[in-house]
């Protein structure tokens, strides 16, 4: 239970039947009716007791009620569901009880959800119920014959079971035995006799007769007779004492509209019910028997079968339908991807907080993680529900048992334990759960807490793949990928397309991205179609790759406006995209939106992002130049080692000693703004490329691996003592010192090629980048090294 305490439960469970009949009924009043209903339940004990638990104040206003009405509503649908679990609702009154829940089921979209998974359970209780002889046997007995002859019928009608209401024949029997007690009759009874009736029902009666009134939709004798009792009976012990009955029931006659000599007879007030039910029974959604038909099992096989698409369908439909467990999954669907359902991470935080809600252990420990650290639940909802997902697991549920492994590796609410994470994979991987195979494929392959073993790994992922696992198809995609860049051949490259390939049509969007990857020097629009496959399923990469190809105009038409428009929509849920768009709106001069971009990414820490807010601040770009607030931005992104932010401070603090800038800063500066204005993602640090060239002691001011997987064959390397460069397909590295380049007069680019004096002293291929802001780049060294020189 997410809302009701364990103290309300207590007291509830120790009220009388009568007590708890009436609160159960004012509890459904209140859920079908808020508005209307709140002024006859506020002076009730149970009423207030929630209004505490859900708020902590005494009293709510009608506008506070409506601010709270999805706490209010989960409290009284949670308390109804953890009674009738604990046995302790009336047998009397289940079948009114089932109507009416019904009923709400079928009008309340947010109550839907509440209610859905406790309803399928109450009607396959009701189903099972057949009163009929039963009935006939305690009428014949004169059971109801003690009874006012109004709450007799009331008593009567709220055993009918669906049997005698779609059975004319059970009808007219009952109908029979009913006159024979002279219960019915044709005798033209006062409305006002009725109401006094009605006033005089005992405390211990009235919540059974009420909770069957209002079962009976638009009726107008059955409403006079619910607005009665909210008039009389729920009024506070005292009020009620004072109440002048026959005032009060004028009032409602007067109120109404009615002529004080309305009468009418019990046989007519029978048939206007029972007609009323029939109608309400006929109009009413029926909510699937989703235990008992097994339709949950059958999605959950299909799951582990990874036959996606059609476990889907039927996940969503239970959830609609109110099963919490089917939300666990749903929300796995939207968040993690998987078949052919479109990834909307938004939508499956959703779901799963529905599951959360409605106490499913495992939505609850996904919608953990879905909340930032320094939420308070983040924390606490992995620690409440760890003995329950451990009794989960223990009874051989598969899919808890690989949610106990992945906390149990993060150490979420528990202490970080390897072993048992190793324990609760394979185990779960024995039952032939692909998630927990391919998982302990991670964990072999990387070496992480355990012995590196690759072909362990290779063979965890294999496994997987057979079963039909996408993901695993595309880490096997991987390993050949990786060996293709590291001197391997083309069979190689042809396997990982092959499996990348065969992943996607099983619904990988991360499998149509990295084909985007691939084919981008093979066949730009190659590339462009799988960029836009993978966008298409949600992959945020895909969308942002789609964008940037519009912007440069590869593999697709020129189409700046159209490729900023990507970008932004991938910048909504990606920082990465978010700091590349700030650089790209530096580059442009659009220093407003470079702003919006770079300070969210900044303020989380990106000290790429903190440098150009720096160099904003400093030059004056969108904002009022500010000097202390610009060193601000660089000390934070200096404090996490960028170089450039380091520089600029160094120089800084140079131009206000009044000394001159190193000749070293001068180089890194220009490296630095013509790296913040491109494409990041081309200059990021490259391990390979600096082992190749052998960059271990100096300092590396711009980097360029110009190989798509980046391994490190051929770029340039601008740093303290020059520049190294390797061309495409060549086997050594060249070097000119900045002495050297100093003596210089001509520079030009050609073919990607950039030569001084016709000798060649950088590499880029990239049509990505601009090799004209580059070569102006050269051109900048060049004097900077003439006037140092």
């Amino acid at each position: 239970m997410r809302v009701v305490t364990a103290e309300d439960i207590s007291y509830y469970v120790q009220q009388s039947t009568g007590n708890l009949n009436m609160i159960i009924s004012g509890m459904v009043a209140l859920m079908n009716d808020t508005d209307s209903k709140v002024a006859a339940m506020e002076s009730q004990g149970w009423f207030q007791r929630m209004v505490k638990t859900v708020s902590g104040k005494n009293k709510l206003t009608q506008n506070e009620i409506q601010q709270n009405n999805e706490k209010l509503n989960a409290y009284m649908a949670e308390t109804i569901a953890e009674l009738y679990r604990r046995d302790c609702v009336d047998h009397d009154i289940i079948l009114s009880l089932g109507t009416q829940l019904n009923e709400i089921y079928a009008d309340h979209v947010q109550l839907k959800q509440m209610l859905g998974a406790f309803v399928g359970k109450l009607n396959e209780k009701i189903d099972s119920v057949d009163n009929f002889h039963m009935l006939v046997t305690e009428i014949e007995q004169g059971l109801y014959s003690e009874d006012k002859h109004i709450v007799s019928i009331c008593n009567v009608i709220s055993q009918f079971d669906n049997r005698i209401l779609n059975d004319s024949r059970k009808l007219d029997i009952l109908r029979r035995s009913l006159g024979e007690q002279n219960i019915l009759n044709d005798d033209a009874i006062l409305l006002s006799d009725y109401l006094n009736d009605i006033i005089n029902i005992t405390m211990g009666g009235v919540g059974k007769i009420y909770l069957e009134l209002e079962t009976i939709q638009d009726n107008i004798i059955a409403n006079t007779f619910i607005e009665t009792i909210e008039a009389y009976h729920f009024l506070p012990d005292m009020n009620r004492k004072l109440k002048n009955k026959k005032v009060l029931v004028d009032e409602i006659i007067a109120n109404r509209g009615f002529d004080d000599t309305v009468a009418l007879s019990t046989n007519e007030i029978f048939d206007d019910f029972i007609n009323s039910k029939i109608n309400v029974k006929e109009r009413l959604i029926p909510i699937e028997k989703v235990r008992e038909s097994g339709e949950l099992e059958k999605a959950e096989e299909l799951f582990l079968d990874c036959e996606f698409d059609k476990a889907f369908e039927l996940f969503k439909k239970l959830a609609e339908d109110g099963e919490t467990r089917a939300m666990y999954f749903v929300g796995k669907y939207y968040v993690q991807q998987f078949g052919h359902v479109k990834r909307d991470e938004e939508k499956g935080v959703e779901w799963l907080e529905q599951g959360y809600k409605q106490g499913d252990v495992l939505a609850s420990i996904n919608y953990a993680y879905s909340l930032s650290d320094d939420d308070p639940r983040h924390e606490s909802l992995f620690s409440e529900n760890m003995d329950a997902l451990i009794e989960l697991a223990e009874s051989g549920d598969v899919f808890a048992q690989s949610e106990l492994a992945d906390i149990y590796f993060g150490g979420h609410g528990t202490e970080k334990n390897i072993r048992e994470t190793l324990k609760w994979l394979e185990i779960s991987a024995e039952k032939g759960y692909w998630r927990s195979i391919c998982e302990l494929g991670n964990l072999y392959i990387e070496g992480v807490e355990c012995d590196k073993d690759i072909d362990m790994g290779f063979e965890c992922y294999l496994s997987a793949a057979k079963m039909g696992y996408p993901s695993a198809k595309c880490h096997l995609a991987d390993l050949s990928y990786d060996i293709y860049n590291n001197g391997g051949d083309s069979e190689d490259l042809d396997t990982a397309i092959a499996l990348y390939e065969e992943a996607y049509d099983l619904g990988s969007a991360n499998a149509a991205y990295k084909l985007c990857i691939i084919y981008f020097m093979k066949d730009n629009r190659k590339s462009f179609e799988w960029a836009r496959k993978a966008a298409d399923l949600g992959s945020v990469e895909g969308l942002s790759y789609m964008g940037l190809l519009y912007y440069h105009g590869e593999g697709a038409p020129h189409d700046e406006k159209k490729g900023l428009k990507y970008l932004e929509e991938a910048a909504e849920k990606s920082d990465e995209t978010a700091m590349l768009l700030g650089q790209i709106f530096f580059e442009r001069k659009e220093y407003d939106k470079a702003i919006k971009y770079s300070v969210t990414y900044a303020e989380k820490g990106n000290e790429s992002s903190q440098y150009l807010m720096g160099l904003m601040y400093a030059n004056g770009n969108g904002v009022e130049r500010n000097i202390e607030i610009a060193k601000s931005w660089m000390c934070k992104a200096a404090e996490q080692g960028n170089e450039r932010a380091k520089e600029w401070l160094e120089e800084n603090e140079a131009s206000r000693s009044g000394r001159d800038m190193p000749f070293s800063a001068k180089i890194g500066c220009l490296c630095t703004v013509y790296e913040v204005t491109h494409d990041k993602t081309a200059y990021e640090e490259a391990y390979k490329l600096r082992n190749i060239f052998g960059l271990h002691h100096e300092e590396v001011y711009l980097e360029h691996d110009d190989t798509v997987f980046k391994s490190g064959k051929n770029g340039f390397a601008i740093t303290e003592k020059g520049i190294y460069h390797r061309g495409m397909f060549e086997s050594y590295t060249s070097f000119i010192p900045y002495e050297d380049l100093a003596k210089g007069k001509g520079l030009y680019e050609e073919g990607g090629n950039f030569y001084m004096d016709g000798e060649r002293i950088a590499y880029m291929s990239s049509p990505v980048e601009d090799k004209e802001d580059f070569l102006q780049l050269l051109i900048d060294i060049v004097n900077t090294c003439k006037e140092y020189y």
